[in-house]
């Protein structure tokens, strides 16, 4: 009886083992946690090769351009021409102003009347030539044209001395007739006169000087 049940029990036991053998192995795994999250790039380190940013330069400053040597040419001769007016203007009112003065104001007075006379002359001149009387552009005229040929970066600073000077002499040359019609009725002297002349030409010997400063700079 008992070796009867051992054999059945045996048996159990050894078709248990078989269907162990026979069974298709399983294709699920346990996991052993959570998935590790997945680490983020990191940037990449500069290479020794990488330039430096380089600042912007300023580019070097142009020279200003020189005037060729027609051009200061014809600078000169347009100044010069101006001086050379004024001066002319001066010698001709010197010449029709004469050298012997009227005694007194009413004989002057007197020779107005007279076209043959110094004094009418003499007035008929002021009215062309007086800066009192006329508006005369002619320095003005010539530093337009001299100007014309330079920029304001290039405009040297003697052009503008000059035209003060040519503006000076203007003014000298009205005092210089203002001494003359006093001189004609005697009532300013002879080397009162001729200091008011030689004033003017001071005047136009400066401008003379600035032309040469202008052209040595241009």
């Amino acid at each position: 009886m008992l070796l009867a049940v051992a054999l059945v029990v045996g048996g159990l036991v050894l078709l248990v083992m078989v269907a162990a053998l026979l069974a298709p192995p399983s294709t699920h795994t346990t996991s052993a946690g959570p998935p590790s999250a997945t680490p983020a790039p990191t940037a990449a380190a500069p290479t020794a090769t990488t330039a430096a940013a380089v600042p912007p330069t300023t580019p070097p400053a142009t020279t200003a351009a020189k005037l060729t040597l027609g051009q200061k040419q014809q600078v000169k001769v347009i100044l010069a021409a101006s001086i050379t007016h004024d001066e002319q203007v001066l010698l001709q009112g010197q010449r029709i102003l004469g050298n012997q003065p009227y005694p007194d104001a009413s004989t002057g007075l007197a020779a107005m009347d007279d076209p043959t006379s110094a004094a009418y002359q003499f007035s008929a001149w002021r009215q062309r030539h007086d800066p009192s009387l006329v508006n005369d552009t002619n320095s003005e005229d010539a530093f337009q044209k001299a100007d014309g040929f330079y920029t304001a970066d290039t405009e040297p600073d003697a052009l503008s001395t000059w035209r003060q000077d040519m503006i000076q002499a203007s003014s000298d040359l009205g005092q210089w007739v203002q001494t003359a019609v006093s001189w004609q009725i005697s009532e300013k002297t002879s080397l009162d006169l001729t200091s008011a002349a030689a004033t003017v030409h001071d005047d136009l010997a400066q401008a003379n000087r600035d032309i040469a400063a202008i052209i040595a700079t241009s």
